[in-house]
């Protein structure tokens, strides 16, 4: 049954939902909306979630909710990248490294076409700052180091160096 509402507003426990989707929208947004709604995840349905950015803000609020991730997927289509990742409640298993958190889990294991050019967009983009940095008057040295940090972790994952 399809409801519209604003959040999870419409679900009530005595519904027994087992499944909550969550697609189209900002990660933050998407764990905005499980955080206001957590007394309707009671019954810890499954949720399957599409963050279409800010996916990080989505599996910090997995694993602070004690929701494990047990499946993802990373695609392309029509030049966006799109990552579906889903949840059930298993507390003994939901702790995630900052890594994990960033990359994705499964994501990281995986490493399929897809995910492996968002990366490397990312150390393009990254670059990219790093140069606008660099021709500043007074160059950063604090973010211009957070910057390179990133790259060299990206470039880790993506060359399966822990």
């Amino acid at each position: 049954e399809a409801r519209l509402a604003d959040g999870l507003a419409a679900i009530e426990l005595t519904d027994q939902v087992d499944t909550i989707t969550i697609c189209g929208m900002g990660g933050p947004l998407i764990a905005s909306i499980l955080e206001k709604g957590k007394a309707k995840l009671a019954n810890h349905p499954r949720l399957i979630l599409q963050p279409n950015v800010g996916e990080k803000e989505v599996r910090k609020w997995l694993m602070q909710a004690g929701y494990a991730i047990v499946a993802e997927e990373i695609l392309a289509e029509d030049g966006h990248t799109y990552e579906l990742i889903v949840a059930d409640y298993a507390p003994a298993e939901a702790h995630l490294n900052e890594r994990a958190l960033m990359f994705g889990p499964l994501l990281m294991q995986a490493k399929n076409p897809v995910f492996i050019s968002k990366w490397r967009q990312e150390i393009l983009k990254q670059e990219e700052i790093l140069t606008h940095l660099e021709q500043a008057k007074v160059v950063p040295l604090a973010k211009k180091a957070q910057i390179l940090a990133t790259i060299k972790e990206i470039e880790g994952v993506l060359n399966g160096i822990s």
